[in-house]
């Protein structure tokens, strides 16, 4: 029984970890980023702060402002 239990608790902590980006992205990177409310947008990193991550969208070239709160 107590094998079982150690065994258990170290999978529970191995396949609990949080999610992240496999890295940090650099200004030219395509980037996709899913909002609070579902909607997920991919485009090209333009900058980013603290606040607010700016990147081009499309052919077009249209510049979207999506606050790090949102995210």
């Amino acid at each position: 029984m107590p094998r079982a239990t150690v065994f258990l608790t170290t999978l529970i902590c191995v396949l609990t970890s949080d999610g992240s980006a496999q890295a940090v992205p650099n200004p030219g990177d395509r980037i996709r980023i899913k909002q609070v409310d579902g909607t997920v947008l991919t485009g090209t990193l333009t900058t980013f702060s603290l606040a607010a991550i700016q990147m081009s969208l499309g052919l077009d070239d249209r510049v979207a402002d999506v606050p790090v709160a949102r995210i």
